[in-house]
């Protein structure tokens, strides 16, 4: 065997260890970056996953803001609405207390009357009052004496 052909053995074993070196490396390299790819279509998918369980929260917690709202609303009117009538009640109190005030001066007013009106003379026969400036009765017991009581 000769130098060459020796040289020749070597130099195609250099050649199939490169080339296989070379196809191994080349191959190590499509293989992780398929790897990556996979990973990344995996995390891809979780957060796709994760957006869609995150919106549908979102979507969930929004119902739920709209449905207290619409009862906060709800309560709103009807505490507007107890306010109108006690309002209205407010207003029926103070007309009736000026309505109970005004028959209550009337009726002071009729009582004074009646007592300026009186006969305060016991036994008259005609018992009209003293005071009547109408008609100018006098009543004749008025010049006696009044039994002591």
């Amino acid at each position: 065997m000769s130098i060459e052909t020796i040289i020749q053995i070597v130099a195609a074993a250099t050649t199939l260890i490169t080339v296989l070196g070379g196809g191994s490396i080349f191959y190590i390299s499509v293989t992780r970056q398929l790897k990556q790819v996979e990973v990344q279509d995996k995390s891809v998918d979780v957060e796709l996953k994760q957006a869609e369980a995150w919106k549908e929260l979102y979507d969930k917690s929004q119902e739920r803001c709209e449905k207290k709202s619409e009862t906060i609303r709800g309560l709103y009117a009807q505490i507007n609405e107890k306010d109108h009538q006690l309002n209205q009640k407010d207003a029926d109190i103070m007309r009736l207390n000026y309505e109970k005030e005004a028959c209550e001066r009337e009726h002071e007013f009729k009582e004074r009357q009646l007592e300026w009106d009186k006969c305060i003379v016991n036994g008259c026969n005609q018992r009209q009052p003293p005071r009547d400036h109408n008609n100018g009765h006098q009543c004749p017991m008025a010049n006696t004496k009044q039994p002591k009581q």
